[in-house]
């Protein structure tokens, strides 16, 4: 036997276990579950505990709604903050927990994509090569999973929409479920009340879903249209509410209509150029593991063609309904917390078209076998680009370095001096090389700063300000 056929054997061996893929997603994940033990709460954290400590829970939330935004379900969630009753270590359980759960419905909406009744091999793998995908681009780690107030806005909007989408599998098999109908409704709320993009990306995508259903069945499920009906009025109460207006006033040149439509075009096709070519390269190798797949829907009958001519400017229109609402209300691109949502479910979007190609392939020829040469250029091309700085080099860096630590001790110092202080003035130390993955901003030397006054309110002092900037 050659070394070529040796080492062609050997990885399919290695690559075909379980055990590798399992060890795989932890050596990918464990880091950024660690970080989160190492989380500390900032700026909008202390706001909205703060508010609610010294007012109702429901007098805030009609506050919120009539002064700052629309999104009901957004501050309905982040306003259940552990520092109500002043608890950091709470706050840093519920981040570890969402970030926990993100993963395991990732899992599970892969193993529906795949169209496998069981966790199984290729499950994991491709499991492995979203999550790898996503969190090593992903445009800011620390807003995508630690910024509590960015995560419940955002990122737990995410796992809703996976949520949606499996319940949505359920009841087109039990069309009749009251209670399926229920929660998909509830789902449905809570996504509309969350972010702007997410909202208008769920109207698309369950109007896309009936047309889609019409064309192929000629009938649509009544629960279709309830569910489009429920998401119209979670999106009216967003769009009409007073605090929507406040909000957007605080931004020159927004609302313009052609030039919104022709930005968010522009900005789509920029970040398409921007995320495809990793993606492209990760699906070159995962083929094998898609193999056995089969797109969920087509098991007895043929992919059309027209699905899969179609189908991009689907995934074009996410990206541009991603993008339309920075623009239209902030004449700019979205924060780097709304790019997070809109790459993963971008990216979703992309494996699902994968999917129907696999299939459409096996039911008309043979899937092509791709040399082990191929495999390695791939490989290696994949490896110099993410050997380079990249989200995952960062986690590993901030722990394996001992900043995380340094930062903890530095926090909880911090937390002691001003809690010797009470109703006092106080000026503490600046955060002396604050690891990026789980860092976002501090407060700052003017006493009169919007995040000073929040955490002084907060902790019950007079006024907080850092003693001076750190340039690095």
């Amino acid at each position: 036997m050659s070394l070529y056929s040796k080492l062609n054997s050997l990885l399919t061996e290695l690559f075909g276990k379980q055990l590798t893929w399992i060890i795989l997603l932890c050596a990918l994940l464990v880091p950024f579950f660690v970080l989160a033990l190492f989380n500390h709460p900032c700026g909008d954290d202390f706001c909205y505990a703060h508010s609610v400590r010294v007012n109702s829970f429901w007098e805030m939330q009609s506050y919120w709604y009539n002064n700052a935004n629309g999104r009901y379900s957004a501050t309905f969630f982040i306003t259940l903050n552990p520092l109500m009753v002043g608890s950091v270590l709470g706050y840093k359980m519920v981040m570890l927990c969402l970030l926990i759960v993100y993963v395991f419905v990732t899992v599970f909406v892969v193993k529906f994509m795949l169209g496998k009744k069981n966790i199984d091999l290729s499950v994991l793998a491709i499991t492995f090569f979203i999550l790898f995908v996503y969190i090593l681009k992903m445009p800011s780690v620390v807003e995508g999973f630690y910024w509590l107030a960015a995560v419940m806005t955002y990122q737990l909007a995410t796992v809703s929409v996976m949520l949606l989408l499996l319940v949505l599998s359920r009841m087109k098999k039990e069309t009749h479920n009251m209670l399926l109908i229920a929660v998909a409704m509830v789902l449905c709320l809570i996504i509309s009340g969350s972010n702007e993009p997410v909202m208008l990306m769920l109207l698309y995508l369950l109007i896309v879903l009936s047309s889609f259903t019409w064309i192929t069945s000629r009938k649509i499920p009544a629960y279709y249209y309830v569910l489009i009906v429920v998401t119209v009025i979670g999106i009216l109460s967003v769009v009409l509410a007073p605090g929507n207006s406040v909000r957007s006033s605080f931004f020159e040149g927004n609302k313009q209509l052609v030039h919104s439509l022709i930005m968010a075009s522009v900005v789509s096709i920029q970040h398409l150029v921007l995320w495809l070519p990793d993606v492209l390269l990760m699906t070159l190798l995962f083929i094998p593991f898609m193999k056995e797949c089969v797109a969920p829907g087509f098991t007895e009958k043929k992919v059309p063609i027209w699905l899969l001519l179609l189908y991009p400017f689907f995934m074009i229109g996410i990206l541009f309904i991603g993008f339309f609402p920075a623009q239209w209300g902030m004449n700019g691109l979205p924060p780097p917390r709304s790019l997070d949502e809109i790459y993963f479910l971008f990216l979703l979007a992309y494996l699902y078209y994968v999917m129907l190609l696999m299939t459409y392939v096996k039911q008309e020829a043979s899937l092509p076998v791709i040399p082990l040469y191929v495999k390695c250029i791939v490989a290696f091309v994949l490896f110099t680009h993410v050997s380079m700085k990249n989200n995952i080099r960062t986690a590993y860096m901030d722990i394996l370095s001992g900043r995380v630590v340094s930062y903890e001790r530095q926090m909880n110092r911090r937390y002691e001096q001003i809690g010797q202080s009470k109703n006092g003035d106080v000026s503490v130390s600046p955060i002396v090389l604050p690891p990026s993955s789980v860092f976002l901003d501090d407060i700052e030397t003017s006493t009169d700063d919007w995040k000073n006054v929040c955490t002084s309110d907060y902790f019950q002092v007079k006024s907080l300000k850092i003693s001076q900037p750190i340039h690095e």
